[in-house]
């Protein structure tokens, strides 16, 4: 999707889930057709979310911000983009 200004956004997708040893999650891209990502990470310490793909070279930290939101950003390829999120139920 390209916005005015001629900048591209792709929707973004985690699916986290909790376990007994800490959290998993996958992503989907849905504007790239990609679903199910494997992340090798997923960690929430100090207010802090922290999910790392590897094959991506894909590391996003976030912290949260008012009722299920979080605000943060990822860096990818020596990038960094903004990325905000907000909960939603399945």
């Amino acid at each position: 999707m390209e916005t005015p200004d001629g900048d591209v956004t792709l929707r973004i997708v985690f699916h986290i889930s909790a376990t007994d040893d800490g959290f998993t999650s996958t992503l989907d891209s849905p504007d790239q057709n990609a679903y199910g990502i494997g992340t090798d990470a997923t960690t929430y310490e100090g207010e802090e979310l922290v999910i790392k793909i590897s094959q991506l070279d894909f590391v996003y930290t976030g912290k949260p911000s008012g009722d299920n939101a979080i605000e943060g950003s990822f860096t990818q390829m020596g990038q960094t983009f903004d990325l905000n999120m907000t909960r939603q139920e399945e």
